[in-house]
């Protein structure tokens, strides 16, 4: 249901009608196995025009299932005009996209990598002008597991939140939800 509202507040902003005059460049970031493209491609025109990067960590057998996914479904559909290429990101890298791009998707993925602020720094000089961006970046600090332990952000990556969230405002308009307050 989260997907599908993600996609309906895209369509309703007018962003994805533009894929059936250019294509849209849309990156899933940190995909796994690709709900959000998966989606997309279950509920978009036959006739869009996308080329959907799936980016995950090398050699992560999530996201060569959620290619083979995707995959499947654009030839079970005939969505000829979706292109689907995987770019694969290496920990100790920035990700290089071969195109700019229009939509960045990048759920649950900030708050587990060393430095937020460097990563949404390479998306920004990725992006075309208007281009959006849709994130969450999750405070587990107060989650806990069975055994009582904290949750997994990383030390580096919440040091950096504040900052990354000023990053977000000074670059983007925020059109849904909240961006937290942070002293």
């Amino acid at each position: 249901q989260f997907h599908l509202s993600v996609w309906k507040a895209l369509n309703a902003s007018g962003f994805l009608s533009s894929a059936q005059e250019r294509p849209i460049h849309i990156c899933e970031y940190g995909c796994g196995v690709a709900p959000f493209s998966y989606t997309l491609c279950n509920i978009t025109s036959p006739n869009s025009k996308l080329n959907i990067s799936l980016s995950d960590i090398d050699g992560c057998e999530h996201l060569t299932f959620g290619e083979w996914r995707l995959q499947r479904l654009k030839e079970d559909k005939g969505l000829d005009g979706i292109n689907i290429k995987v770019e694969p990101v290496r920990p100790d890298e920035l990700p290089k996209y071969s195109e700019k791009l229009d939509v960045v998707l990048a759920f649950e993925i900030f708050e587990h990598i060393p430095s937020p602020l460097k990563t949404l720094a390479n998306f920004i000089k990725q992006m075309n002008p208007g281009a959006i961006l849709v994130e969450n970046f999750i405070d587990h600090d107060h989650d806990h597991d069975d055994d009582g332990d904290l949750g997994c952000d990383l030390a580096s990556a919440a040091k950096e939140r504040s900052q990354y969230y000023e990053v977000l405002r000074f670059n983007f308009e925020l059109i849904a939800g909240q961006t937290p307050e942070i002293d």
